[in-house]
């Protein structure tokens, strides 16, 4: 049966209906500029309208832009390609894009042609900010900051472990912006020595993080002997990367060194510049002649570089460091000050003694004859003037 005119038009009609309705997919980066795309067929007299849902969001007609009825919420950050539209281009640049604005949008035109009408869908990402290792008391954690949509995460190790004996658990929250923070943590084997836990986080545009760590085996040094900890470096590393050094002991963490892609030699911070020596090409550090127990601790090796992260954990003991050094000195310093104490009071002791502030017991002090001649007599010179007195107040008290 052959088609008549008005039913191939008819099926144009519908062809050309379905390529207007098919809706596209654009992707923003959150605080970036985007464009909805939308186009038609050029001719006079435009008439564009942007709305998503009941929103108004931009219009543009009788040969400029008409923004009475525009939402507050995309006041000075819409526009349209005005030396484009002649040409049947009415796609809108939408300015630092907010997670609120995805959804469906939909762009009107009317020309003297006829109407049409373009459905864009826009999704917004937002890149990871920055990605984590951890080693906690419940296993090792991947912690992801600033991302959206909300992060996936996918673990692996080298070398590898039984199938199904790392299970995931997941904790995502969100800031005020809308933008996750999520937290993917497994429980290990109790030997972590030799193994490198691989956590790989994504997100919905492709966009992932690959951070890494790896529980080194136990070293063990010796006081007033120099010791190098190593810091592995995958074969794959970036050789642009920011190294830092950290150390952790009863919970307290310090800063040793620092170094990114813009400096030659390593920051070495105050505390540590006669403790530490700067890097070697392979990321080691040295220390310098530890003096005891203070140095024994966890030290931590992080290179970081785009995308990428590679954490090392070294538990070190230094030999011949005994927690209770710390109380032997204690103990010598009592007794030094003691002994300091006895010696001062004794030397204030014979200086008093010596200038008479003290009672003096026993015999008088022998002298010459003429001396003591002299003494008697002036005591019983003194005494015939006063004494005589005295002597009859006592006997008449006495009778």
């Amino acid at each position: 049966m052959p088609r008549t005119p008005t039913r191939a038009a008819a099926v144009l009609l519908w062809i050309l209906s379905l390529a207007r309705c098919q809706e596209q997919h654009v992707s923003c980066e959150l605080s970036a500029d985007c464009v909805l795309p939308c186009s038609f067929r050029s001719s006079d007299e435009e008439v564009i309208h942007w709305r998503k849902r009941d929103t108004t969001v931009h219009s543009f007609y009788y040969g400029s832009d008409q923004l009475q009825l525009q939402d507050k919420r995309y006041s000075g950050r819409t526009s349209l390609f005005r030396d484009l539209i002649s040409r049947g281009n009415a796609s809108l640049l939408l300015q630092r894009a907010e997670i609120q604005d995805q959804g469906r949008y939909s762009c009107y035109v009317s020309t003297t042609l006829g109407n049409s009408e373009t459905s864009v869908s826009m999704q917004i990402m937002a890149l990871i900010q920055s990605v984590d290792m951890e080693k906690t008391d419940s296993g090792i954690s991947c912690v992801v900051r600033g991302a959206y949509p909300e992060p996936s995460f996918n673990w692996s190790t080298d070398p590898p472990t039984a199938p199904g004996s790392l299970s995931d658990r997941t904790q995502a929250a969100e800031d005020k912006q809308g933008l996750y923070s999520a937290t993917s943590t497994v429980t290990p084997p109790e030997d972590l020595s030799g193994h490198t836990f691989i956590c790989s986080a994504s997100t919905a545009d492709g966009t992932s993080w690959t951070a890494s760590l790896r529980q080194q085996e136990d070293l063990h040094g010796a006081v007033d002997r120099a010791l190098v900890i190593p810091c592995p470096i995958p074969e794959s590393s970036h050789p642009s990367s920011n190294t830092s050094w950290t150390f952790e002991r009863d919970g307290n963490l310090s800063l040793i060194l620092w170094r990114d892609v813009s400096m030659e030699q390593p920051k070495i911070m105050p505390l540590w510049d006669r403790r530490a020596r700067g890097l070697s090409e392979d990321g080691s550090l040295q220390l310098q002649n530890p003096e005891g127990p203070e140095l024994t601790g966890t030290y931590t090796c992080r290179i970081s570089a785009t995308h990428t992260l590679h954490v090392v954990r070294t538990k070190v003991t230094i030999a011949g460091a005994s927690s209770d050094t710390g109380s032997f000195t204690v103990i010598h310093a009592i007794i030094v000050i003691v002994v300091a104490l006895l010696v001062t009071g004794i030397v204030i002791l014979v200086l008093a003694w010596q200038k008479g502030w003290l009672p003096r017991s026993g015999p008088p002090p022998k002298g010459n004859s003429a001396q003591t001649q002299m003494l008697h007599g002036v005591a019983s010179k003194e005494g015939g003037e006063t004494g005589g007195g005295e002597m009859e107040e006592v006997k008449t008290l006495s009778s």
